[in-house]
């Protein structure tokens, strides 16, 4: 089952993810560019990902949200959301995946109020990040080849993240590179 968003549980999380379509931030009259600058500003270690223009639906994105509709009283998943079925195959809206590392914990109220000063994200949009490394590779889709590809040089790393550890493919250089960066501030 898919894990539940933030204003679902009401928990206060350190770490969270979002989604941002493009069109919200043309409505704010922003751009892609404008949201780099914006979590810069605010000294935030954030991953953005490159626009996902090119995303289709898949079967598990409407048995994902079916997941999400769970009917309160029986606990029984949304169905009456499977009559989505006709968008499998169909571009989905274009953007942005974000995740932020903050030094304090957020609802999702709270994450909602963080991002104000850009664009307006419904604390619906807002999850725990469970995975930073995972997160990270997510972002050009490096470990779902059947996923529209992006490439991982256009993910943007904020206020220090690193993103060469991250992002390395093979899981023995990923180890070797974190001893070595372990080693060093020995």
């Amino acid at each position: 089952m898919r894990r539940k968003r933030l204003y679902q549980t009401g928990k206060k999380v350190r770490n969270s993810i979002c989604l941002i379509y493009v069109e919200q931030l043309e409505k704010a009259g922003k751009t892609y560019g404008d949201l780099i600058a914006y979590l810069d500003s605010l000294h935030c270690k954030a991953v953005v990902s490159p626009i996902h223009d090119r995303d289709l639906f898949t079967s598990q994105d409407v048995f994902a949200w079916c997941e999400r509709h769970i009917d309160p009283e029986t606990g029984d998943v949304g169905t009456q959301y499977l009559d989505d079925a006709p968008y499998i195959g169909k571009p989905k809206k274009k953007h942005i995946h974000l995740g932020i590392l903050s030094k304090s914990e957020r609802n999702a109220q709270e994450w909602t109020e963080f991002m104000s000063g850009l664009v307006d994200v419904a604390p619906s949009m807002w999850e725990k990040m469970e995975d930073f490394e995972g997160f990270t590779r997510y972002c050009a889709h490096m470990d779902s080849p059947e996923k529209a590809q992006y490439s991982a040089f256009d993910i943007v790393g904020i206020a220090g993240v690193d993103l060469s550890c991250l992002l390395k493919t093979d899981e023995h250089e990923r180890i070797s590179n974190l001893t070595d960066m372990m080693r060093i501030r020995s």
